[in-house]
């Protein structure tokens, strides 16, 4: 088994290497290991003990994820933007979670419950800065090692290890993501990212990521994060609706942002324009993010000739029941190239994540139909997913060139 995983703020996604995802949310909750077990759990698997970790701290400790965060006592846990994923517990914790999951789902019956563990390989991103200061070197001591994962609904035990010598690759977010465009992308835009400068934005929920790109290569040492992202569109979307008078609930806001209205009794309410002037403030901060990152690199923001996007902010612009009309003229309300285009005055080319013409499948475990399952969708919101998507693409076409004769990862993406 093989997978990429992206250890977001709000979401957990991984990828198979063959045009499959799976999305969870990453808040959980802890909860005391000898609490007793609740047998009518819809999902058996959402209850989950680390019976051996890597990380020593979370042996015997017990959680619960998903459904069973309803009916337990404690504080919901989520990751938190002030600190270093690698020193997050929630990043290994959500981490063996989602290997055991897609252990149990895709392996047969006879690795489950086994004494001896089954040997797997993973991919893991982090923010650019953090890879670049060298704590991808931390992440793959504590990402690597024997797992067994217990599940007392289900009554299973599932065992697996990772070596830290060609089992385990870490890699920054940004770069990953802009890595299928440097090998499908069209000779004229690979040609201007490997001749000229360019900056990758990785907006997030809670962070946004900027890296300085030349010729090609990232510029790691003078990367950074900083402390706004989706959050701060919804806490301004949602301050907006209400100087309209609108009501401020969360599936408002997410309507408002992904769809351009919301809804006020039984009717849809044209709140487009309100969200494109949210849009347009963010956008500015993402100019000036841009600036004060070419400042410290000692060149000038006019010496950009591309911005790469990527993160939960970009929404696909093929799916037209996102295009509202403002002010007389389309936009895409989920999308945040035109706000971008307009601040910069399009005096650069914005690029936005590329990926395979083929259909995507995505086992949505933040979603259940009518009898509690939860959904596959056939169609992936695929900017959320381009970190994973071009790691598993770097992995899969230069697997040789990801380690040296020793075995040890190369910092190459």
């Amino acid at each position: 088994l093989d997978r990429n995983f992206d250890l977001g703020r709000s979401h957990l996604r991984a990828y198979d290497n063959d045009l499959k995802f799976v999305v969870d949310y990453a808040e959980y909750k802890e909860i005391d290991a000898e609490s007793t077990v609740r047998e009518d759990m819809k999902d058996p698997y959402c209850d989950f003990i680390l019976k051996i970790s890597p990380v020593e701290e979370l042996i015997g400790r017990r959680f619960v994820k998903g459904i069973g965060m309803s009916s337990a006592k404690g504080i919901t846990e989520q990751a938190d933007n002030q600190k270093l994923k690698v020193d997050q517990e929630g990043s290994f914790i959500n981490f063996a979670y989602m290997y055991a999951r897609e252990i149990i789902d895709n392996l047969p019956s006879q690795y489950i419950n086994q004494e001896t563990p089954i040997k797997v390989r993973a991919g893991a991103c982090i923010p650019t800065a953090e890879y670049y200061s060298d704590n991808y070197i931390q992440m793959k001591e504590k990402l690597s090692g024997v797992y067994a994962v217990y599940f007392p609904v289900a009554d299973k035990t599932v065992r697996f290890e990772i070596e830290e010598k060609g089992g385990i690759v870490v890699s920054p977010e940004g770069p990953a993501a802009m890595e299928p465009l440097l090998r499908y992308g069209s000779n004229e835009d690979v040609e201007l990212i490997e001749t000229t400068s360019g900056m990758i934005m990785d907006i997030g929920y809670g962070s946004t990521d900027a890296t300085p790109v030349d010729e090609g290569e990232p510029k790691g040492d003078v990367a950074r994060s900083f402390s706004y992202g989706g959050i701060t569109l919804r806490s301004s979307v949602a301050s907006a609706i209400e100087r309209e008078g609108y009501s401020v609930t969360q599936s408002n806001i997410t309507l408002a942002i992904e769809r351009g209205y919301i809804r006020k009794n039984d009717d849809k309410e044209n709140v487009g324009e309100l969200v494109v002037n949210c849009k347009k403030r963010l956008a500015k901060k993402v100019k000036q993010s841009t600036a004060e990152v070419m400042n410290e690199d000692f060149r000038q923001i006019a010496d950009l000739s591309y911005l790469f996007c990527t993160g939960r902010n970009f929404k696909s612009s093929s799916d037209s029941a996102l295009e509202e009309v403002v002010n007389g003229k389309k936009c895409d309300i989920g999308d945040l190239k035109e706000e971008l285009k307009e601040v910069w005055g399009n005096t650069i080319k914005i690029f936005t994540p590329y990926m395979e013409d083929k259909p995507f499948k995505c086992l949505n475990r933040t979603k259940t139909d009518r009898l509690g399952n939860y959904v596959i969708e056939d169609k992936v919101d695929e900017y959320e997913f381009a970190n994973v998507y071009g790691l598993g693409v770097a992995r899969r076409s230069d697997e040789d060139e990801d380690f040296d004769d020793a075995g040890n990862e190369s910092t190459a993406i």
